[in-house]
């Protein structure tokens, strides 16, 4: 099923920088090594979030130890 605005929101990204507590570039550094969260590309240089992927983002990146995702 299809996210619509009434079921999720989207956010810009200076706002997915603030929710995540990083800098806008740091997260465009993300984007750029594919290790961040999903996102939307509305035309060349316009970036969009669902708030509903940075959540998912953040849950699959819980960590107990370093141990964990040292290799």
């Amino acid at each position: 099923m299809a996210r619509t605005l009434e079921d999720d929101e989207i956010l810009t990204s200076q706002q997915a920088a603030d929710t995540l507590k990083v800098t806008r570039n740091y997260l465009s550094q993300l984007r750029f090594q594919g290790e961040g969260p999903v996102f939307i590309q509305c035309g060349r240089r316009t970036i969009r979030y669902w708030k509903s992927d940075i959540q998912k983002w953040l849950s699959q990146n819980l960590h107990q130890g370093t141990a964990e995702y040292h290799t």
